[in-house]
């Protein structure tokens, strides 16, 4: 059955990092909700495949990480065709953060722009550290890792589609 959004709000929950076993298993690198929610999904969308809804056939967690069976991928070859691809679904109802507390899919996406308004990138990637997120940037095929704490990014304009940064001087 196709979701629609009288089941919630379309988000992007994760990245499919890799295959895993001979059965098509794959493991999901998780956004913003646990294994425990993604239990309660039934299907998805796939980024390399934007207008086909598959059917999650298990889920459960593997060091931090879920791993994931998807209806129709069968084997490792068939698995591999999705590494790196977003996965998105329908969630129950989206949730009300505190302020300054975003969702990844709120965050990839916007332009990054320093104090000056010169645009470094967009945001293509979040990397969940120990102590804080990492925002990945890129620009022309460049990459610039952005720490995501108060020193560095100074302003968040969801409305606007920006996000305004201050990078530490590098020493040469």
């Amino acid at each position: 059955m196709k979701q629609d959004s009288a089941a919630g709000y379309l988000a992007e929950i994760g990245v499919l990092t890799r295959e895993w076993g001979i059965r098509g298993e794959m493991l999901l690198r998780l956004f913003d909700i646990n294994v425990e929610e993604l239990e309660y999904v039934d299907e998805l969308l796939i980024s390399t495949d934007p207008k086909k809804w598959r059917t999650i056939e298990s889920v459960r967690q593997h060091k931090g990480q879920a791993l994931i069976k998807i209806e129709g991928i069968e084997n490792p070859e068939d698995a591999r065709k999705f590494r790196g691809a977003t996965v998105s679904a329908y969630l129950s109802e989206e949730p009300v953060l505190p302020e300054g507390i975003y969702l990844f899919s709120q965050i990839i996406g916007l332009d990054v722009k320093d104090e000056q308004g010169v645009c470094l990138g967009s945001v293509k990637e979040i990397i969940k550290t120990g102590s804080n997120d990492v925002y990945v940037v890129t620009e022309g095929g460049h990459e610039l890792l952005v720490p995501a704490i108060k020193d560095v990014v100074k302003q968040i304009d969801l409305d606007k589609g920006i996000i305004v940064v201050s990078m530490p001087e590098i020493a040469e």
